[in-house]
């Protein structure tokens, strides 16, 4: 399911103008440039800009990036002697010398870009291409990496006609290396999930992941467990955001499970259950939702998940889920996703 937001040229533009400036500006030069006029603004953010696109370059590409800006503002030169002139355009060879070192950097752009969609394609085969069918339960799964491949995890394994498996992961980091370390998460739970029982399963994935991925790493999840036509949720939580449940008519809180994934090798996982009565609904999401920032830096939040999720909960689990992320994205406007974000929906429904 598309639910992206298609986007004019303008705001296209805005975009991308904050992911540069997100990218090559630090923190602490955000904060300067705050206390600056509009016009010292323009000046000190170029200045930025250029200085880290130059300090990224390599050394050979570095030199040439001098003598292109110094070619480009250089004055046009004449010399004239008896009957020969001469004239040196030398703003044009600068223009020259830029051009040719910015496709010197677009060349390994593409080299990488190729590599990247190859590896989209492959995170995007693993995600559920449609939403789970289980009597009982209206199901809405969603997942946005924040860049072209992410470190969520979003599945559902249907272990057999009775019983449902849906996980939702977060590994540390962004990006590639978050997206390999997620396709090993997600092999040990298809390989596990079918002969183990439920309740120790969280604490085999522990253990395997821990001794093969790189220390220092680490990943929450979320494992639920459901049974068809029952109205019992079974669930397991290794160091990740609590599920919201609304439920007679306000939110209650539940309990935020064991330590993350990776971090010790012998961890156990305490099974939790919460049982559901028709049109209660169990929101399971990343903070890649919650943690969404605005221009004013304010973040989402939980409450905001809460409004959307009152104000709809008489509606289906896909009208609640694309209300929510139509939520962030009015909330966020032009600024980029900060985290993935993934989110999973299961709303109890008459047998």
């Amino acid at each position: 399911m598309d639910t992206k937001k298609k986007e004019s040229f303008f705001q296209s533009l805005r975009r991308e103008f904050h992911e540069l400036k997100a990218f090559y500006i630090t923190d602490r030069q955000a904060e300067d440039l705050q206390r600056r006029t509009w016009l010292g603004r323009f000046f000190v953010t170029t200045f930025y800009i250029i200085k880290a696109f130059y300090l990224r370059l390599s050394p050979v590409r570095r030199v040439l990036f001098v003598i292109a800006l110094f070619l480009l503002f250089s004055f046009h030169t004449e010399y004239q002697s008896h009957n020969v002139n001469v004239q040196f355009n030398l703003n044009f060879w600068g223009g020259v010398l830029l051009i040719f070192l910015l496709l010197l950097e677009l060349k390994d752009k593409l080299l990488i870009k190729d590599e990247i969609l190859a590896a989209r394609a492959i995170q995007e085969a693993l995600i559920p291409d449609r939403t789970p069918q289980i009597a009982g339960f209206d199901i809405f799964l969603y997942y946005q990496p924040m860049n072209e491949v992410g470190g969520d995890l979003i599945d559902h394994i249907a272990l057999n006609e009775e019983k449902h498996l849906l996980a939702l992961a977060d590994i540390s980091g962004k990006g590639l290396s978050a997206a390999l370390l997620m396709s090993k998460l997600q092999g040990f739970i298809h390989a596990f999930a079918q002969d183990t029982p439920f309740e120790q399963l969280m604490e085999i994935i522990n253990q395997k992941f821990f001794y093969s991925v790189p220390r220092k790493s680490f990943a929450s999840m979320l494992l639920l467990m459901l049974n068809k036509n029952a109205s019992a949720v079974r669930f397991l939580n290794a160091g990740h955001l609590p599920p919201l449940l609304w439920q007679n008519g306000q939110f209650s809180s539940l309990p935020k499970g064991g330590m993350a994934l990776g971090l010790r090798p012998l961890q156990t996982y305490r099974l939790f259950e919460v049982v559901l009565n028709p049109n209660d609904v169990l929101v399971c999401y990343s903070d890649g939702l919650s943690e969404a920032f605005n221009k004013s830096k304010e973040q989402f939040g939980e409450e905001r998940i809460k409004e959307v999720i009152q104000a709809t909960s008489q509606q289906s689990a896909q009208m609640m889920g694309e209300a929510l992320l139509q939520s962030v994205r009015s909330f966020i406007q032009d600024q980029s996703l900060s985290d993935d974000l993934s989110l999973i929906i299961v709303k109890k429904v008459w047998d």
